[in-house]
Formats: C-alpha cells, sequence, structure tokens
C-alpha cells in the first residue's frame, strides 16, 4: 500500500516538476526577448498585466498566439519575438508564461 501511494506521488511530482520547468523557462525566454517590449507596451504590444488586451488575444487560442509570434504581427511583433535562435518550444514556453500572468 506506501508503495502504491509512493508511486502515485512520484507520477505527480514528475508532473509537477516538469510544468514548472517550463514555466521556469518560459519566463528565462520572457525575460531576456519578450519583456522590453510586452512590459513597457513598446510598438503596441500588449502589456503583460492588461487582461482586456489579452482576452482578445486569447480568444483565438494559443496555437494562434505562438503563431504570431513565430510568424510575426504587423505593425510591431517582429518574427520570433527577434529571438531567431529559440526554438518553436521555447517559444511556446514563453507564450504559456505570458497567459499564466495573464490568467
Amino acid at each position: 500500500m506506501i508503495c502504491a501511494v509512493l508511486l502515485v506521488g512520484l507520477t505527480g511530482c514528475g508532473e509537477s516538476a516538469d510544468r514548472r520547468e517550463r514555466f521556469q523557462r518560459g519566463m528565462a525566454v520572457y525575460q531576456a526577448h519578450c519583456a522590453s517590449c510586452h512590459e513597457e507596451g513598446i510598438a503596441g504590444a500588449p502589456t503583460i498585466d492588461d487582461n482586456g488586451a489579452w482576452q482578445l488575444r486569447l480568444a483565438s487560442g494559443s496555437e494562434s498566439l505562438l503563431q504570431n509570434v513565430i510568424d510575426g504581427l504587423l505593425p510591431g511583433m517582429p518574427p520570433r519575438g527577434l529571438c531567431n535562435r529559440c526554438t518553436d518550444e521555447q517559444l511556446a514556453d514563453a507564450v504559456a508564461y505570458m497567459i499564466s500572468s495573464v490568467n
């Protein structure tokens, strides 16, 4: 019985640890590449705390948000947020971090 409880607990910890790691990676990418525009609203970027602006964007779904980051979005979002060395997964982590900051 103790083994079963321990196994369930460890499985949950693994999922939580992965989620925490992705959150930390997303936060690092955000701070290094996204914050310069999204903290101050430069070039029309919605600030991280502007829930109204984000709710409009979230209505299209997180996949659409990620695609906008990858492709860029006129007038001010450059492709890949100018992080050309970031992988799609790193950009997805940054988008997830930003979404979690809004919700």
